[in-house]
């Protein structure tokens, strides 16, 4: 378990790159906690269905709010769809709290915790 733990078989932000899964088909891809892309699990990218850059972000039951220099993005999870460039209000209508809005490295910290080292 160490050795696959440590592998290259596994990402989970040691290094340059990390992936934080959201559901069985997309994950965020963290590129040195200043790039932050959403991606399907093949790391293919879906259109309809990514953003490329993200400043700030948190989840909250099945939905990922992101904030990327002034404008806004919702992921739905649990349908897999997206509602990309939203203006301030209507990412708070859509239930967007900007005050609950993490930078990339304390999202990634409070969504993994020491999780992270079990996974």
């Amino acid at each position: 378990m160490f050795i696959w733990r440590f592998s290259h078989w596994r990402n989970n932000a040691f290094g340059d790159n990390g992936y934080v899964p959201l559901n069985n088909n997309y994950l965020l891809h963290d590129i040195d906690g200043i790039i932050i892309s959403l991606e399907k699990r093949n790391h293919e990218t879906d259109a309809k269905n990514s953003f490329s850059t993200a400043d700030k972000l948190y989840r909250e039951n099945n939905f990922l709010y992101v904030s990327d220099h002034n404008k806004y993005h919702i992921f739905d999870i649990e349908n897999e769809k997206l509602f990309k460039n939203l203006t301030f209000s209507e990412f708070t209508q859509q239930n967007g709290d900007v005050s609950k809005l993490l930078n990339i490295n304390d999202f990634h910290s409070d969504y993994w915790g020491w999780w992270i080292l079990l996974y």
